[in-house]
């Protein structure tokens, strides 16, 4: 189901649908879509968790952006999450 559909049913993505599609895009090199899906969950509530910062931290090393990776860890450490 998509989230359109999910949402249709009155249901809401949880931080595992969400970390997912993050896991999806920063996989295949679309750290835009992987930062947008972020910003998507913040904006829902949810929390990102340590794998979900993980998982974009490792994405921003695949694709030598280091640059966005230091924040994240720097956000990841802020929330007391093991790195």
């Amino acid at each position: 189901a998509t989230l359109a559909e999910l949402r249709a049913a009155g249901l809401a993505p949880s931080e595992r649908t969400y970390s997912i599609m993050i896991h999806l895009c920063a996989r295949t090199g679309r750290l835009d879509g992987a930062f947008g899906w972020l910003r998507r969950m913040e904006r829902s509530g949810l929390t990102p968790n340590a794998v979900t910062y993980s998982t974009l931290i490792h994405g921003c090393g695949r694709a030598a952006q280091l640059s966005r990776a230091f924040p994240l860890l720097e956000q990841m450490e802020a929330a007391g999450l093991p790195p």
